[in-house]
């Protein structure tokens, strides 16, 4: 994939990843890193740059609901406190051995990971 811009009228300009594939038609898609564009091989660049000009508020309007409904990830510290269905939890990070599921043992929450240098559990909400 390559990088590009799309610069419109009104000054603006927006960043995308461009893929070429073997396909008839533009495919346009808003990921959580932006815009991605999957173009036919056998399409020029102006042509290309016109139907983005086209479809630029489609775009924009995508871009910016994406960045409202951006949550911050949430990252908990071995031994925190924290409340599960109500009751005092407290939670232990340790290093998995054979098994990656989570346990919940006696107001416990234990949590396994590769690293048993990071005391940091990080964890990535989806706003829909």
């Amino acid at each position: 994939m390559v990088k590009n811009l799309l610069k419109l009228p009104n000054g603006e300009t927006i960043s995308y990843l461009l893929e070429r594939r073997q396909r008839r038609t533009i495919g346009l898609k808003i990921t959580a890193d932006g815009l991605v564009v999957h173009a036919p091989k056998r399409i020029f660049d102006y042509q290309l740059n016109q139907v983005l000009q086209e479809k630029s508020h489609w775009i924009l309007s995508k871009l910016k609901a994406r960045e409202a409904n951006y949550i911050e990830p949430v990252q908990w510290l071995n031994d925190e406190h924290l409340l599960y269905l109500g009751n005092d939890v407290q939670l232990h990070i340790t290093q998995y051995s054979t098994s990656k599921a989570a346990a919940f043992e006696q107001n416990k929450l234990l949590i396994a990971q590769q690293d048993p240098d990071n005391q940091t559990l990080t964890l990535s909400l989806i706003h829909i």
